[in-house]
């Protein structure tokens, strides 16, 4: 799909490829980072939100499709916004009274307004209800998956982690029982 760019490097666009080491790699980072963020008791938490283009690209009147989806827009716990734009017109709004200028520019300045406030203690200090996951490697091998994979959770809201009507059975390649702290038997 982004061999249509002529100036890519074929590396980068591999780079780009749905879950690619490298993209993965730099998911994975970032998530970290946030966590490490939201449960500091020093440093601010980061606003974070995740935008995608509603239509697809074209290229000689041939439809190519969308290159940043709603399915790759997202981040646990962030709703992504759509921005009515191909991938190109995303960030090149004709004038500020369109609807995507408007929802980032809103939010932006309501980051910016939030940054003058004194924030003391953790995030779920701070805010009204906090989730915190634990680890989970997405990159180990996990078969009939048929339910939630995460690690622990915690929240600071009641029934803040609820699941209803679920049963979950997977198959964990790669990993034991002992790592888990679970005894067999």
């Amino acid at each position: 799909m982004l061999d249509w760019v002529s100036t890519t490097h074929k590396e980068d666009v591999k780079d780009l490829e749905e879950r690619s080491a490298k993209l993965m790699n730099i998911n994975d980072a970032f998530l970290k980072f946030l966590k490490a963020r939201d449960r500091s008791e020093t440093r601010q938490f980061v606003e974070v939100a995740c935008f995608f283009e509603q239509y697809a690209m074209y290229k000689a009147g041939k439809k190519i499709g969308t290159i940043v989806p709603k399915e790759s827009a997202r981040l646990p716990g962030i709703d992504p916004q759509a921005i009515q734009a191909d991938h190109i017109g995303m960030c090149k709004f004709e004038d500020e009274d369109r609807e995507g200028y408007r929802n980032i520019s809103q939010r932006l300045s309501q980051w910016v307004s939030d940054l003058d406030r004194k924030l003391s203690g953790s995030t779920a200090e701070n805010q009204k209800y906090s989730v915190y996951l634990g680890n989970v490697n997405y990159r180990d091998k996990i078969d009939n998956n048929k339910g939630v994979v995460m690690g622990h959770a915690h929240s600071t809201a009641p029934d803040g982690v609820k699941i209803t009507g679920s049963s979950t059975s997977n198959t964990y390649h790669g990993i034991k029982p002992s790592d888990l702290g679970a005894t067999a038997g």
